[in-house]
Protein backbone atom coordinates (compact mmCIF):
# COMPACT_ATOMS: atom_id res chain seq x y z
CA UNK A 1 0.00 0.00 0.00
CA UNK A 2 1.73 3.31 -1.49
CA UNK A 3 2.43 5.76 1.76
CA UNK A 4 0.44 9.07 2.35
CA UNK A 5 3.50 10.89 1.73
CA UNK A 6 4.23 8.64 -1.88
CA UNK A 7 0.34 9.40 -2.78
CA UNK A 8 1.64 13.30 -1.67
CA UNK A 9 4.17 13.48 -3.85
CA UNK A 10 1.94 11.73 -7.04
CA UNK A 11 -1.17 14.25 -6.63
CA UNK A 12 1.30 16.87 -6.30
CA UNK A 13 2.94 16.14 -9.28
CA UNK A 14 -0.31 15.92 -10.54
CA UNK A 15 -1.22 19.81 -9.74
CA UNK A 16 1.54 21.04 -11.17
CA UNK A 17 0.86 19.63 -14.67
CA UNK A 18 -2.60 20.81 -14.42
CA UNK A 19 -1.21 23.96 -13.42
CA UNK A 20 1.19 24.11 -16.55
CA UNK A 21 -1.78 23.01 -18.73
CA UNK A 22 -3.60 25.49 -17.84
CA UNK A 23 -0.95 28.25 -17.72
CA UNK A 24 -0.15 27.66 -21.42
CA UNK A 25 -4.15 27.71 -21.89
CA UNK A 26 -4.36 30.86 -20.78
CA UNK A 27 -1.40 32.24 -22.73
CA UNK A 28 -2.59 31.16 -25.58
CA UNK A 29 -5.55 32.74 -25.12
CA UNK A 30 -4.86 36.07 -23.04
CA UNK A 31 -2.57 38.81 -23.55
CA UNK A 32 1.13 38.90 -23.88
CA UNK A 33 3.25 42.20 -23.44
CA UNK A 34 4.95 43.60 -26.23
CA UNK A 35 8.22 43.71 -25.03
CA UNK A 36 9.70 47.10 -26.26
CA UNK A 37 11.54 49.61 -24.24
CA UNK A 38 9.05 52.14 -22.18
CA UNK A 39 6.40 50.09 -22.10
CA UNK A 40 4.96 50.61 -25.35
CA UNK A 41 1.46 49.21 -26.09
CA UNK A 42 0.36 45.91 -26.10
CA UNK A 43 -0.82 43.25 -28.90
CA UNK A 44 -2.90 40.44 -28.68
CA UNK A 45 -2.05 37.44 -29.82
CA UNK A 46 -4.17 34.94 -32.16
CA UNK A 47 -6.96 33.03 -30.78
CA UNK A 48 -6.31 29.79 -33.12
CA UNK A 49 -4.25 27.14 -32.21
CA UNK A 50 -2.63 27.40 -36.32
CA UNK A 51 -2.58 31.30 -35.62
CA UNK A 52 -0.83 31.02 -32.33
CA UNK A 53 2.01 28.47 -34.03
CA UNK A 54 2.10 31.05 -36.72
CA UNK A 55 2.72 33.88 -34.17
CA UNK A 56 5.27 31.41 -32.58
CA UNK A 57 7.17 31.40 -35.68
CA UNK A 58 7.28 34.53 -37.32
CA UNK A 59 10.04 37.11 -36.14
CA UNK A 60 9.87 39.07 -32.86
CA UNK A 61 10.13 42.89 -33.54
CA UNK A 62 13.27 44.34 -32.02
CA UNK A 63 13.08 46.37 -28.81
CA UNK A 64 13.84 50.25 -29.36
CA UNK A 65 15.93 52.38 -27.94
CA UNK A 66 15.44 55.99 -29.05
CA UNK A 67 18.92 58.62 -28.80
CA UNK A 68 17.60 62.30 -28.01
CA UNK A 69 19.88 64.11 -30.11
CA UNK A 70 19.05 67.67 -29.16
CA UNK A 71 16.65 69.97 -30.95
CA UNK A 72 15.71 67.56 -33.26
CA UNK A 73 12.07 66.81 -31.39
CA UNK A 74 13.31 64.11 -28.74
CA UNK A 75 11.55 65.70 -26.04
CA UNK A 76 8.24 66.05 -27.72
CA UNK A 77 9.25 61.74 -28.62
CA UNK A 78 10.32 60.89 -24.76
CA UNK A 79 6.88 62.77 -23.38
CA UNK A 80 4.61 61.64 -25.76
CA UNK A 81 2.54 58.16 -24.63
CA UNK A 82 4.75 56.23 -27.08
CA UNK A 83 7.25 55.69 -24.29
CA UNK A 84 4.66 55.41 -21.47
CA UNK A 85 5.01 59.16 -20.69
CA UNK A 86 8.87 58.18 -19.04
CA UNK A 87 11.62 59.04 -19.91
CA UNK A 88 13.64 55.93 -21.95
CA UNK A 89 16.73 54.29 -21.62
CA UNK A 90 18.93 57.05 -23.51
CA UNK A 91 17.10 59.79 -22.47
CA UNK A 92 19.34 62.68 -21.74
CA UNK A 93 21.07 63.09 -25.29
CA UNK A 94 23.28 60.24 -24.43
CA UNK A 95 25.12 59.25 -27.41
CA UNK A 96 25.77 55.48 -29.26
CA UNK A 97 29.01 55.10 -27.63
CA UNK A 98 27.64 55.29 -24.50
CA UNK A 99 24.42 52.96 -25.22
CA UNK A 100 27.23 50.55 -26.59
CA UNK A 101 28.43 50.10 -23.49
CA UNK A 102 25.54 50.43 -21.53
CA UNK A 103 23.96 47.44 -23.32
CA UNK A 104 27.08 45.36 -22.85
CA UNK A 105 26.42 45.87 -19.27
CA UNK A 106 22.95 45.06 -19.17
CA UNK A 107 23.61 41.84 -21.13
CA UNK A 108 26.43 40.76 -18.51
CA UNK A 109 23.41 41.50 -16.01
CA UNK A 110 20.68 39.65 -17.93
CA UNK A 111 21.44 38.47 -21.62
CA UNK A 112 18.19 37.88 -22.57
CA UNK A 113 16.46 41.19 -21.32
CA UNK A 114 19.58 42.71 -23.10
CA UNK A 115 19.26 41.13 -26.20
CA UNK A 116 17.41 42.45 -29.81
CA UNK A 117 17.95 46.40 -29.55
CA UNK A 118 17.80 48.36 -32.18
CA UNK A 119 18.47 51.89 -32.34
CA UNK A 120 16.08 54.95 -33.46
CA UNK A 121 16.93 58.26 -33.59
CA UNK A 122 15.65 61.79 -34.86
CA UNK A 123 17.69 64.29 -37.15
CA UNK A 124 17.54 67.31 -38.20
CA UNK A 125 18.68 69.81 -40.70
CA UNK A 126 21.62 71.34 -39.36
CA UNK A 127 20.73 75.08 -40.32
CA UNK A 128 16.85 74.49 -38.82
CA UNK A 129 18.75 72.89 -35.93
CA UNK A 130 21.36 75.78 -35.58
CA UNK A 131 18.52 78.44 -35.14
CA UNK A 132 16.11 76.33 -32.95
CA UNK A 133 19.36 75.80 -30.35
CA UNK A 134 19.77 79.48 -30.48
CA UNK A 135 16.75 80.38 -29.95
CA UNK A 136 16.25 78.22 -27.10
CA UNK A 137 19.08 78.93 -25.46
CA UNK A 138 18.56 83.02 -25.47
CA UNK A 139 14.60 82.62 -24.40
CA UNK A 140 12.48 82.34 -21.41
CA UNK A 141 11.74 78.68 -21.80
CA UNK A 142 14.91 77.03 -21.36
CA UNK A 143 16.11 75.44 -17.87
CA UNK A 144 18.11 77.95 -15.65
CA UNK A 145 21.33 76.16 -16.78
CA UNK A 146 20.64 76.86 -20.41
CA UNK A 147 19.64 80.02 -19.63
CA UNK A 148 22.71 80.89 -17.77
CA UNK A 149 25.12 79.59 -20.32
CA UNK A 150 23.18 81.73 -23.05
CA UNK A 151 23.64 84.87 -20.78
CA UNK A 152 27.79 84.36 -20.07
CA UNK A 153 28.04 82.89 -23.72
CA UNK A 154 25.75 84.78 -26.01
CA UNK A 155 24.26 87.51 -24.11
CA UNK A 156 23.35 90.29 -26.51
CA UNK A 157 24.19 88.84 -29.84
CA UNK A 158 22.40 87.85 -32.76
CA UNK A 159 22.69 84.95 -34.51
CA UNK A 160 24.56 86.20 -37.45
CA UNK A 161 27.32 87.63 -34.73
CA UNK A 162 27.20 84.39 -32.39
CA UNK A 163 27.57 82.15 -35.99
CA UNK A 164 30.77 84.85 -36.62
CA UNK A 165 32.47 84.28 -33.60
CA UNK A 166 31.85 80.69 -33.87
CA UNK A 167 33.68 80.40 -36.87
CA UNK A 168 36.34 82.79 -35.95
CA UNK A 169 36.74 82.10 -32.38
CA UNK A 170 38.33 78.14 -31.05
CA UNK A 171 37.52 79.11 -27.30
CA UNK A 172 34.30 79.85 -27.94
CA UNK A 173 33.75 76.60 -30.44
CA UNK A 174 35.32 74.88 -27.68
CA UNK A 175 32.38 76.34 -25.07
CA UNK A 176 29.67 75.19 -27.36
CA UNK A 177 26.51 73.95 -25.37
CA UNK A 178 25.25 70.35 -26.54
CA UNK A 179 22.20 71.57 -27.81
CA UNK A 180 25.36 73.49 -30.71
CA UNK A 181 27.16 69.84 -30.83
CA UNK A 182 27.25 68.59 -34.20
CA UNK A 183 24.67 65.61 -34.95
CA UNK A 184 27.74 63.23 -36.43
CA UNK A 185 28.77 63.27 -32.82
CA UNK A 186 25.87 61.25 -31.14
CA UNK A 187 25.24 58.80 -34.31
CA UNK A 188 28.84 57.54 -35.14
CA UNK A 189 30.73 54.79 -33.00
CA UNK A 190 34.60 55.66 -32.13
CA UNK A 191 35.53 53.15 -35.17
CA UNK A 192 33.37 55.53 -37.57
CA UNK A 193 30.59 53.10 -38.37
CA UNK A 194 27.02 54.59 -38.47
CA UNK A 195 24.84 53.31 -35.10
CA UNK A 196 21.52 54.08 -35.67
CA UNK A 197 19.49 51.32 -37.52
CA UNK A 198 16.06 53.78 -38.17
CA UNK A 199 16.91 57.11 -38.87
CA UNK A 200 13.42 59.79 -38.92
CA UNK A 201 13.74 63.49 -39.82
CA UNK A 202 12.21 66.27 -38.13
CA UNK A 203 11.38 67.43 -41.40
CA UNK A 204 9.35 64.30 -42.32
CA UNK A 205 7.91 64.10 -38.92
CA UNK A 206 4.76 61.83 -40.20
CA UNK A 207 6.22 59.79 -42.08
CA UNK A 208 8.81 59.28 -39.70
CA UNK A 209 6.72 58.37 -36.96
CA UNK A 210 4.91 55.64 -39.55
CA UNK A 211 8.36 54.34 -40.29
CA UNK A 212 9.16 53.61 -36.64
CA UNK A 213 5.36 51.90 -36.10
CA UNK A 214 6.11 49.57 -38.76
CA UNK A 215 9.53 49.18 -37.99
CA UNK A 216 8.86 48.13 -34.06
CA UNK A 217 5.84 46.37 -34.83
CA UNK A 218 3.85 49.07 -32.71
CA UNK A 219 0.86 51.47 -32.77
CA UNK A 220 2.15 54.94 -32.77
CA UNK A 221 -0.21 57.51 -30.45
CA UNK A 222 -2.51 59.67 -32.85
CA UNK A 223 -1.71 62.52 -30.08
CA UNK A 224 2.22 62.53 -31.63
CA UNK A 225 1.18 63.00 -35.04
CA UNK A 226 1.66 67.05 -35.82
CA UNK A 227 3.65 67.56 -32.53
CA UNK A 228 6.44 68.45 -33.72
CA UNK A 229 5.47 71.96 -33.50
CA UNK A 230 7.86 75.50 -32.51
CA UNK A 231 7.68 76.42 -28.83
CA UNK A 232 9.34 79.69 -29.65
CA UNK A 233 9.74 82.07 -32.50
CA UNK A 234 12.41 82.07 -34.51
CA UNK A 235 13.63 82.60 -38.28
CA UNK A 236 14.15 79.66 -40.89
CA UNK A 237 17.14 79.41 -42.63
CA UNK A 238 15.84 81.11 -45.53
CA UNK A 239 15.67 84.27 -43.41
CA UNK A 240 19.56 84.19 -42.23
CA UNK A 241 22.02 86.52 -44.33
CA UNK A 242 23.61 84.54 -46.37
CA UNK A 243 26.65 84.79 -44.79
CA UNK A 244 25.33 83.52 -41.65
CA UNK A 245 24.21 80.57 -43.72
CA UNK A 246 27.72 80.14 -45.01
CA UNK A 247 29.34 80.20 -41.62
CA UNK A 248 27.04 76.99 -40.35
CA UNK A 249 27.02 75.12 -43.61
CA UNK A 250 31.26 75.37 -42.38
CA UNK A 251 30.93 74.73 -38.95
CA UNK A 252 28.58 71.75 -39.34
CA UNK A 253 29.65 70.36 -42.64
CA UNK A 254 30.01 67.01 -41.66
CA UNK A 255 26.63 66.89 -40.73
CA UNK A 256 25.68 68.30 -44.12
CA UNK A 257 27.56 65.90 -45.98
CA UNK A 258 27.17 62.75 -43.63
CA UNK A 259 23.36 62.93 -43.68
CA UNK A 260 22.64 63.93 -47.70
CA UNK A 261 21.59 67.90 -46.55
CA UNK A 262 21.32 70.35 -49.25
CA UNK A 263 21.72 74.43 -48.16
CA UNK A 264 18.26 74.73 -47.25
CA UNK A 265 15.65 72.66 -45.94
CA UNK A 266 13.38 70.49 -48.08
CA UNK A 267 9.64 70.10 -45.68
CA UNK A 268 8.69 66.00 -45.79
CA UNK A 269 11.88 64.65 -47.51
CA UNK A 270 14.84 62.56 -45.48
CA UNK A 271 17.95 61.43 -47.58
CA UNK A 272 19.30 59.44 -45.06
CA UNK A 273 16.43 57.26 -43.77
CA UNK A 274 17.13 55.99 -47.82
CA UNK A 275 20.23 54.67 -47.26
CA UNK A 276 21.73 51.50 -44.98
CA UNK A 277 24.03 51.90 -42.00
CA UNK A 278 27.11 50.56 -44.18
CA UNK A 279 26.67 53.37 -46.81
CA UNK A 280 26.22 56.16 -44.18
CA UNK A 281 29.41 54.78 -42.74
CA UNK A 282 31.28 55.07 -45.78
CA UNK A 283 30.08 58.15 -46.41
CA UNK A 284 30.67 59.46 -42.95
CA UNK A 285 34.26 58.58 -43.79
CA UNK A 286 34.67 60.07 -46.99
CA UNK A 287 33.33 62.98 -45.67
CA UNK A 288 35.34 63.16 -43.05
CA UNK A 289 38.62 63.33 -44.12
CA UNK A 290 37.55 66.15 -46.58
CA UNK A 291 36.62 67.88 -43.40
CA UNK A 292 39.94 67.04 -41.73
CA UNK A 293 41.75 68.37 -44.92
CA UNK A 294 39.81 71.89 -44.48
CA UNK A 295 40.05 71.83 -41.01
CA UNK A 296 43.97 71.72 -41.94
CA UNK A 297 43.44 74.40 -44.60
CA UNK A 298 42.56 76.90 -42.19
CA UNK A 299 38.42 76.58 -41.81
CA UNK A 300 36.55 76.28 -38.72
CA UNK A 301 34.65 72.88 -38.94
CA UNK A 302 33.05 71.16 -35.54
CA UNK A 303 34.51 67.67 -35.70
Amino acid sequence: MKSFASLGRHAGAMSALALLLIGAVLRLFHFQPFDITGGLQQRRLPTTVAGAAAAAAAPHPPKALYIHVPKTGGTTMIRSDLFGGVETLVAGHHDVRWLATEIVRRRNANAAAASNYEVAAHIRHPCSRFISSFAYLTSSISSLRDRRWGEENIGDMSIDEYAKLLVRDRVARRKIRIHFVPQHSFLVHSDGTFGIDLVMCQEAWSESLDRFGAHFGTTVPDSLYGTATRKNSHNSCGDLAPETRQFVEQLYFLDYCMLDYVSLPVHDTCPAAMKTKDEISAQYVRCRKMAEERVENGEAIFL
